[in-house]
C-alpha cells in the first residue's frame, strides 16, 4: 500500500487519469436515473407473468 501511494505521490499524470477514470464509473454506475430504470427493469421481469403461468388476476377469473 504504502508503494501505492508513494507512485501516486510521485506520479500527477496518474492520479489524475484514476481520478478521472473513478469520476466516470461512479456517475455510470450510482447514477440515480441509472439505478431506478434497473430497479423498473428487475421489479417488472419479477411481477411480470409468465406465458406458461397465468398471472394472479387471470387464476382468479379462471
Amino acid at each position: 500500500l504504502a508503494d501505492a501511494i508513494a507512485k501516486l505521490a510521485a506520479d500527477p499524470a496518474l492520479r489524475k487519469r484514476l481520478g478521472r477514470n473513478a469520476r466516470a464509473l461512479v456517475q455510470a454506475e450510482f447514477d440515480i436515473e441509472v439505478n431506478a430504470n434497473r430497479l423498473i427493469t428487475i421489479f417488472q421481469n419479477i411481477i411480470a407473468p409468465t406465458k406458461s403461468q397465468p398471472s394472479t388476476i387471470g387464476k382468479l377469473w379462471n
